[in-house]
């Protein structure tokens, strides 16, 4: 390996050299599924397996299967937050009525009684209304509601007393618009997840972004991936996220094998299944040694330590 050799002792200007594509382009093979085998001369220097090393360990870092904790990011925004914001609309547009007074017109509330998500150009709608009326409460002819469903739904409150609570069809739209607009610190769900690729090493970041996965039963409401990605490509054009720009055609949402509402249950009945499971399992001995259970902040410190010999002899 005369090349190689030369090159490690600074005889000949390094090169760049990309092993992904070397490996799918000439190998036709996923360099994850493949190890790599270094054959070569025994009179190769020492510095050359010490270089090769470093490429693969240190400039091609391996983070699949690891928390980024350094971009971890979070926000009030999910179901409490669509049921304050639905509990304040209800406040000041639903009305009670009685059995004998209900409207034939009127929708069962058990038909329609999901909420959905708007489009961005249609909430932005609401958004200006909801604006220049301060949420509603003032009325101005010149400022019209945006065209929805006259219709209002009934919800009926106990079993007893045959009153019901009659709902504008336009909540089941408005109630969601709060995961998209945010707060005073301007905290949304795009801009979470924005933010937390700001904060990834920069060659994982169009990975990250290929392969989005919502999961929660908040996401399950139609249109909420339509309006994510929308609002994620729109918030790319702002300043902040310059330097994302480039990644606008690479976002995909992918579909969990299961409801998204028990998603995360699945995770953890997967990883129950695994023959590994006892190796990262904490026992009653463990326990009665440390009295304490370790957490994700130091369960690899536990793992360090009761592994330090093999560690060393590696």
């Amino acid at each position: 390996m005369p090349t190689y050799d030369s090159v490690v002792l600074g005889e000949k200007t390094p090169i760049v050299f990309d092993f992904g594509s070397a490996c799918i382009k000439y190998l036709i093979v996923n360099p994850k599924d493949r190890r790599v085998v270094v054959i070569e001369s025994i009179m190769t220097p020492s510095k050359f397996k010490d270089t090769l090393g470093e490429i693969l360990f240190m400039h091609f870092e391996v983070y699949e299967g690891f928390t980024i904790l350094g971009a971890w990011q979070s926000g009030p925004l999910g179901g409490k937050r669509i049921h304050r914001d639905l509990e304040i609309q209800l406040r000041q547009s639903a009305y009670l009525v009685d059995d004998s007074s209900r409207e034939q017109e009127g929708i069962p509330f058990g038909n329609v009684r999901a909420c959905f998500v708007s489009p961005a150009e249609r909430a932005a709608l609401w958004n200006n209304w909801r604006l220049l009326t301060k949420e509603g409460t003032e009325q101005h002819d010149n400022i019209p509601l945006p065209d929805y469903a006259e219709e209002s739904f009934a919800y009926p409150l106990g079993d007893e007393g045959g009153q019901y609570l009659r709902i504008p069809s336009r909540l089941r739209e408005t109630a969601s618009e709060g995961l998209f607009t945010g707060d005073t610190d301007n905290v949304t769900l795009h801009t979470l997840i924005l933010e937390s690729l700001l904060l990834c090493p920069i060659d994982c970041r169009r990975q990250l972004i290929e392969n989005i996965v919502c999961i929660g039963g908040t996401c399950m409401m139609p249109g909420f991936i339509h309006r994510l990605n929308e609002e994620i490509k729109t918030a790319l054009e702002l300043p902040r996220y310059a330097s994302l720009a480039a990644l606008k055609d690479s976002i995909k949402f992918h579909n969990p094998p299961s409801k998204a509402n028990y998603t995360a249950w699945l995770g953890g009945s997967i990883f129950g299944a695994l023959e590994s499971l006892p190796g990262r399992s904490y026992s009653r001995t463990k326990y009665l040694e440390q009295k304490t259970i370790p957490d994700w902040s130091s369960i690899w410190e536990t793992d360090i330590t009761e592994n330090r010999d093999f560690i060393h002899t590696r």
